[in-house]
């Protein structure tokens, strides 16, 4: 288990990586930049926003786990595949995107 929960802790930093000699906050600007790419907010619904259901985007949260991060096919032992990286990857990709949706929203709400 300490292995799947290092995949999915590391899983973006692992796909795509700070380059040589690139400061952090270089590499932090390139990844938000690539993640609004990838998940631009105009694909974002309201009702997932749903500004401060904090319960239900913990929900949410745990759905996801269940489903992704902890298949029949995974065992302890093995590393995994693939694959699975991919969709870890995928899913992580958008759920931090999405998060980064839902703070904005809030701290424009808790600004107004």
């Amino acid at each position: 288990m300490v292995e799947r929960l290092a995949t999915w802790d590391d899983i973006v930093d692992h796909t795509i990586k700070q380059k040589n000699g690139e400061a952090e906050i270089a590499y932090i600007d390139r990844l938000a930049s690539q993640l609004m790419a990838d998940h631009p907010r105009k694909d974002v619904t309201a009702a997932q926003l749903a500004s401060g259901q904090f319960g239900r985007w913990s929900d949410e949260g745990f759905a996801l786990a269940k489903q992704l991060a902890y298949p029949q096919p995974l065992l302890v032992s093995n590393s995994p595949s693939a694959n699975y990286r991919q969709a870890a990857f995928t899913t992580a990709d958008k759920q931090i995107a999405l998060a980064g949706y839902r703070l904005a929203d809030l701290l424009d709400r808790m600004l107004e």
